[in-house]
């Protein structure tokens, strides 16, 4: 259990962004509250489980204003949700592995306004799903490793009023990668190459915006 308070101050792009930042930007406030239980037990998955309540004042949000995107402090707002993983490891030989699955649900909605508008009040906040999925394989055989990752992301609504949402989407990744190419305590060089929306799917976070279909990269990572 853990209770706290927190105190986040604009950031340089919120107060300078051009075009679009707000000088006039108040920092935010916020009480936070989480609980969670973690079961373990051998032979069986790794359970977690947590429910979080936060009450944020002054909460920074950028909307999109005409035809600028710019950072707005709503009055207050509630976020309340929980989140669940499971988690199981295995092995076999020289191949370990696991199975992992993550989801969480959050209800997050504005209870008080700085002045008199009403429109949007105790609605699910622009941009911010109820439910989110991630689900994964991962496998290990001595220098080799193999990722795949399906994330499901729910609807989310992109006005205050909740009377316009953009569709639920779902995308795949795939990793396959070698540690210690060179087989040296001194330098460790890595590579893995990606396969980032495996299955070329057409979707939008923002309006009129298309994110990436199907692509490839390559990330070699080295280090002393």
């Amino acid at each position: 259990i853990s209770l706290a308070r927190n105190y986040r101050f604009p950031s340089l792009n919120d107060f300078h962004w051009n075009p679009g930042g707000n000088i006039a930007l108040l920092p935010e406030e916020s009480y936070n509250l989480e609980m969670g239980y973690k079961f373990h037990a051998s032979k069986w998955p790794e359970l977690e489980l947590s429910v979080f309540h936060n009450l944020i004042d002054n909460w920074i949000q950028w909307t999109l204003t005409g035809s600028v995107w710019s950072p707005q402090n709503i009055k207050k707002v509630a976020n309340t949700g929980l989140e669940v993983g499971v988690l199981d490891q295995f092995q076999m030989g020289p191949l370990s592995g696991a199975l992992r699955a993550n989801y969480s649900y959050t209800r997050s909605r504005t209870i008080e306004y700085y002045s008199g508008n009403t429109s949007g009040l105790y609605t699910q906040l622009p941009y911010v799903p109820f439910h989110l999925l991630t689900t994964g394989l991962d496998l290990q055989f001595k220098k080799l490793s193999f990722r795949y990752q399906q994330n499901m992301n729910g609807l989310f609504y992109t006005n205050s009023d909740n009377s316009i949402y953009m569709p639920g989407f779902t995308l795949s990744y795939v990793t396959v990668g070698m540690t210690n190419v060179l087989e040296s305590t001194k330098h460790v060089l890595g590579v893995n190459f990606e396969i980032n929306n495996l299955f070329d799917y057409d979707y939008q976070v923002l309006p009129y915006r298309p994110e990436p279909g199907f692509s490839l990269g390559i990330r070699i990572s080295y280090s002393i």
